[in-house]
């Protein structure tokens, strides 16, 4: 027994302890202490780690550092190793050509000494940075009216260079990067500023899809071969083909983070951007996914309280909600979704997505805890909230609305409009209240009573027509300043598209009126204003365009042929200031103007869609006077063809294709000017108008 025991190598080799060191406790391995007292064990040993044993250590598991309810960004899937191998493989190919085009290796960090040093000499501030790594490729952008546009550095909060990033296939150097960041802060923030983290690491780190529709937003206005900002040309697809990867990696996250409510901060700021600038694809005129995007945005809103404008709310603090929100973050996120939920439903005719303007809102329209612009926003949308719940019940019982409310209304933003002018005195303050003055005003053209003129007495009619002028001298008001804030600055290439809608519904009531009988009747309607406002709506819309087949290009389509089918009655409008007597004017172009070809004053079908009724109305006239054949772009040597329907081919927003590669020449509009205007109409963008809706009663 005693030799037996003597020779256990256990007994003569290994000193006895009863605690294994917190090195293999960690790994959960056995422990096979020294020889000596006081020396390392085995593993410790071998391995060169810090051996200690503590009879109070616990081993912390993955499971129990993480917090419930958030994911561990270290897990990755198996499936998602090779993409991973994919995106390094085309960082490493970007950074060799950037090497290789590079006639001196520059190190990080001397650029970013050399970009800090230049920083502080001319604007004497340390966080205003420039472009990184390919600087030099991004010059200053030019406008397309002859003029540059400065470009002052936007503070980044960082002087790190940002890494490189890419998506799929898709390389973008840290220079790429940092230049879409500084555009997006210096041009397009100021319109919509939700997003608060300016430095593109931070941001990619939080939150892979921000980061990208912030990229996305800037990058698809930068020509990739002249890094300019321009508009979508005939045959220019250099932008469009570097915007497919992005905006199918946001509809591909959009869809997948669904099923995610609620949604974390960074995420909600990505849908806000994407329903106000209209990235999703497949936007149509009727039809646009920013309304049930706000509506995710609005639940996670309501889930977390943020719309009490507090970052933690005791009444919707819940231990699997770990958000650390701000009470800045809150309110600027809650007043995000406010007025997005109701531009959305205004253009779409739609009710609201969001609660009503509330208490806690309502307390905020004047804190500091919001931007300028933010203030301005949120009291335009929440007068037409208002106004919106009124109008909608009148359109209930009698589909109108009496022109006494609608004046009422039209008095009182007045007012509101002085003093919002007073305390903010910017160009963009006087189009947003402009706007909202010609949304109130669009229900004048919704009386209750008869459509036709012979239903209503001559006071009435009278009545009608001065507030129709009134709505036209808005729409015009609108169009100037557009053109005016382009020109100086190139306004339209960063304006969200929740505006665009806005300034669309102007075009559609100034071509309304002028094919209308009020120029035989008054004189208020000018030529030279009248023409001038028609020729301006055209670049309006193509200079909003991004590519080829998106929903201002396609309307900028349909403009030119409303363009070519109204200077007959633009040269009647010009006989009517030039002669003497507006009855013999009228008398002498009444032959040649049948009242067929007329447009009504007021607004016959879809009254219940509210302000949208107006654009739903006319383009629903233009479809069904020119009929519903598809006719595609036709070339020259196609004249004698012209009877028969072209193939049709599905557009950009619809599949994401654009038409040249479906299949489908697309040739420049000059080339059929000589023709039947309606030749080179895309009568694919009414196709939203087959609706089997009765004419006469509205929906």
């Amino acid at each position: 027994m005693t030799d037996r025991t003597s020779s256990s190598p256990a007994a003569s080799t290994r000193a006895p302890r009863n605690a294994a060191c917190t090195s293999c406790r960690t790994s959960k391995v056995r422990c096979n202490p020294g020889r000596e007292p006081g020396t390392p064990c085995q593993r410790c040993a071998k391995l060169e780690l810090e051996c200690a044993v503590d009879p109070t250590f616990r081993r912390v598991t993955r499971r129990r550092a993480t917090p419930e309810g958030i994911a561990d960004t270290s897990h990755t899937t198996y499936s998602q190793l090779d993409q991973l191998a994919r995106e390094v493989q085309a960082i490493k190919q970007a950074v060799d050509t950037t090497t290789q085009l590079s006639p001196q290796t520059t190190t990080a960090a001397s650029l970013c000494t050399s970009r800090l040093q230049s920083n502080r000499a001319s604007h004497a501030s340390p966080s205003s940075i420039t472009a990184i790594g390919t600087q030099s490729a991004y010059s200053g952008p030019a406008s397309p009216h002859g003029r540059t546009v400065t470009d002052t550095p936007v503070p980044l909060g960082s002087v790190t260079p940002s890494q490189p990033r890419a998506l799929n296939s898709l390389p973008f150097t840290g220079g790429q990067i940092d230049r879409c960041f500084q555009d997006y802060f210096e041009h397009f923030h100021k319109h919509f500023p939700v997003v608060s983290d300016q430095d593109p690491n931070k941001c990619y780190d939080t939150s892979p899809l921000l980061f990208w529709v912030v990229v996305l937003i800037a990058h698809r206005r930068l020509d990739k071969d002249t890094n300019h900002y321009q508009t979508v040309a005939p045959g220019n697809n250099s932008t469009a083909t570097t915007t497919r990867p992005l905006t199918d990696f946001v509809k591909q996250e959009t869809d997948t983070i669904i099923a995610k409510l609620p949604l974390t901060l960074p995420l909600m700021h990505a849908l806000l951007l994407i329903a106000a600038w209209g990235l999703y694809p497949g936007i149509r005129f009727i039809s646009d996914t920013a309304h049930w995007l706000v509506g995710l945005v609005n639940n996670s809103c309501l889930v977390l309280g943020l719309h009490t404008n507090k970052g933690r709310h005791a009444a919707f603090s819940h231990p699997s909600f770990d958000v650390k929100v701000s009470d800045h973050q809150a309110a600027v996120t809650w007043t995000a979704c406010c007025v997005l939920s109701q531009r959305v439903s205004s253009y779409l005719g739609l009710p609201a997505t969001s609660p009503s303007f509330n208490k806690a809102t309502r307390e905020i329209l004047h804190s500091s805890l919001l931007p300028p612009i933010f203030q301005v926003q949120l009291e335009c949308q929440s007068f037409i909230s208002r106004i919106s719940k009124t109008v909608s019940s009148c359109l209930e019982e009698t589909l109108g609305v009496p022109s006494e409310l609608v004046r009422m209304f039209e008095d009182e933003w007045d007012q509101n409009q002085a003093s919002l002018l007073a305390r903010h005195p910017d160009p963009l303050t006087t189009l947003h209240t402009l706007l909202v003055l010609q949304e109130v005003q669009i229900y004048y053209l919704l009386p209750i009573g008869g459509t036709q003129s012979s239903d209503r007495s001559s006071s009435s009619q009278h009545s009608l027509e001065a507030d129709a002028l009134r709505c036209y001298d808005t729409a015009q008001q609108i169009i100037a300043h557009v053109s005016h804030l382009d020109e100086t600055t190139n306004f339209l290439l960063y304006v969200p598209h929740i505006y665009f809608r806005a300034i669309v519904t102007s075009v559609f009531i100034i071509f309304k009126v002028v094919r209308s009988a009020l120029p035989l009747r008054h004189r208020g309607i000018r030529h030279d204003t009248a023409a001038k406002s028609c020729a301006d709506a055209l670049p309006i819309c193509r200079r909003v365009s991004v590519v080829e087949g998106d929903l201002p290009w396609r309307l900028a389509r349909c403009v030119e042929v409303w363009q070519s089918r109204s200077a007959a009655h633009l040269e009647r409008i010009r006989t009517c200031n030039n002669d003497a007597s507006i009855t013999a004017a009228a008398d002498t172009t009444a032959p040649e103007q049948p009242d067929s070809d007329l447009e009504p004053i007021t607004v016959d079908t879809y009254r219940e869609r509210m302000a949208a009724s107006l654009s739903f109305d006319f383009m629903n006239r233009w479809k069904t006077r020119y009929g519903p054949v598809h006719m595609g772009p036709y070339g020259r040597e196609q004249v004698p063809q012209q009877q028969q329907p072209a193939p049709y081919a599905p557009t950009t927003a619809m599949t994401g294709i654009l038409a040249s590669q479906a299949g489908t020449e697309v040739p420049p509009s000059a080339a059929v000017s000589d023709l039947d205007p309606l030749l080179g109409a895309d009568w694919g963008f009414l196709d939203d108008f087959n609706w089997n809706f009765d004419a006469t009663g509205g929906i």
